[in-house]
This record gives C-alpha cells, sequence and structure tokens, in this order.
C-alpha cells in the first residue's frame, strides 16, 4: 500500500488509495468488473501505452500490468465494456513530449480483455486524421470516434460476435459527420443511446448528433452546434439524458451544465 502524497486538494471527497504507476502519469481512464474482482484501466500522458490495476480494494490498488504503444505516438484516449478495450492513437500536439518529423500512428487498436490482466490484441482500425476520443453506445453495436484535424466523426458497426468492427457506417467518409472546428471529445447520453456529442476545442462549441437506433448512422440535431465556454476539452452526460456536462480548459479549470442538448 502506497501512502497518499501530501498537498492534493479536493472537495466533498475524500482519498482512500494512490498508486503512483511507476512514475507514469495517468490520463483518461475506464473500468471494469470480471468475476467479482474491478480493474481500472490507465492512458498514459507522457508515455507511450496503457496501465492495468487491479482496484478491488481501493485502498491498496495493485498494478498488474504495463502494455507498451507505438512510439512518437499519443495514447491518452481508452474505453472499456464488455471484455473489449479500445486506445486511440494520434499523432501527439507540438510541445507535449513529440518528435517533429518522426512517424506516429493514427486510428485505434481493438484489445480483448475478458483476461482483464493480459489484453490481446485484435487488430487496428483507420479513423479520420489526429482521432482523439471513442464512445460505444449502451447496447454495444456502434462505436464512435472524434476526428480533431477532420473536425469529423467517423460511425462504425461492432461485430458483436468478436467485438472489433465490422465496418464503416457511412462509407463515404468520416467527413460525412461533420463537427464544428478539432473536437477533442466524444459522448453518447448512456441511457438510451439515443445522442451523440462532442466538445469542439476551436470551436467553442457542443455539437450534436442523433443515432439511428437501427443503423448507427447520424444526423445533426437541430441548431447545432451549440456555443459553449473557451477551449471545452470533456464531456460528461448524466444517466437520465436530459443534461450534459462539458469541462473548459485548464486554464480556468470551470465545468458548465448545458440543459437538454441536441433535444428534438
Amino acid at each position: 500500500m502506497m501512502p497518499i502524497p501530501e498537498g492534493y486538494f479536493a472537495e466533498n471527497v475524500e482519498p482512500i488509495g494512490y498508486h503512483d504507476l511507476d512514475g507514469k502519469p495517468a490520463f483518461k481512464l475506464a473500468l471494469q468488473e470480471v468475476n467479482g474482482r474491478w480493474f481500472l484501466y490507465a492512458a498514459h500522458l507522457w508515455h507511450r501505452g496503457w496501465s492495468v490495476l487491479d482496484v478491488t480494494d481501493p485502498a491498496a490498488p495493485e498494478l498488474a500490468a504495463y502494455v507498451a504503444g507505438p512510439d512518437n505516438t499519443w495514447t491518452i484516449q481508452i474505453q472499456v465494456a464488455e471484455g473489449k478495450m479500445i486506445t486511440a492513437l494520434e499523432r501527439i500536439a507540438p510541445g507535449w513530449g513529440g518528435v517533429e518529423g518522426k512517424p506516429s500512428s493514427e486510428g485505434f487498436l481493438i484489445w480483448e480483455v475478458s483476461d482483464p490482466t493480459h489484453p490481446r490484441l485484435l487488430g487496428p482500425f483507420r479513423t479520420g486524421s489526429q482521432p482523439t476520443s471513442v464512445a460505444i453506445d449502451p447496447r454495444g453495436k456502434y462505436m464512435y470516434v472524434s476526428n480533431a484535424l477532420d473536425s469529423s466523426v467517423s460511425a462504425y458497426v461492432i461485430d458483436l460476435a468478436t467485438g472489433t468492427p465490422s465496418a464503416a457506417v457511412n462509407p463515404t467518409g468520416s467527413a460525412t459527420n461533420s463537427t464544428d472546428t478539432q473536437p477533442v471529445s466524444i459522448a453518447i447520453d448512456p441511457a438510451l443511446g439515443r445522442f451523440v456529442y462532442t466538445a469542439n476545442y476551436l470551436g467553442n462549441s457542443v455539437s450534436g448528433f442523433q443515432i439511428d437506433p437501427n443503423a448507427g448512422t447520424l444526423k445533426t440535431t437541430q441548431a447545432t452546434p451549440y456555443p459553449s465556454g473557451s477551449k471545452p476539452t470533456a464531456l460528461a452526460i448524466v444517466p437520465h439524458g436530459n443534461h450534459s456536462l462539458r469541462g473548459r480548459n485548464t486554464a480556468s479549470r470551470r465545468i458548465r451544465q448545458v440543459r437538454a442538448v441536441g433535444a428534438t
């Protein structure tokens, strides 16, 4: 058990456990339960890869595995559901540790994680340019990826037998689902999976799409995009589906509530 470092600050919550991840700071997190045990998957900011922790006892998290990612590539986005893990690959933004002119990877990787501490790679898949975030609808049938440089959303059908994307919903290209400028985060309403939203960093807005439940295709919601504060970086949607929360950039460290975004 590692001691909790001094100097943290929190409001209305208390830390109960800590792990230093062998000096690899985490960025995005995902959680799954397997046979009564809980596993946390961490995508790293300054290191190329992903860590797996057993957090069944939250006061004593255990580092179970580290999976190395491709060189000179951001591996900061991750999602886990139904025994599958999706990790995005993107070019590292200038000033964030990448080497300009050196090759990098783009797209996303699908992993089998029914054996939670031994991710097994199923295959890489192409996206638009600089994919930044991944979301899966509640039924596990469709997957959507935000592409920052394309200002678009790529849509995929998931093969329920294998968990892999079997085909693009929009074969004419990801630009079919255009967003405002530079979407950096994507989310699906968790209650019924009716809507997809992106936080658009340079557009200072949120874009909305309605999901066709039978085909997975997207249709823009009424009056999209919706104005936000300066440079939104993240989205979260409350389970009843009537509100979304979008986080602003680190300069302001504020969260704003948007009511009924994209409701039709």
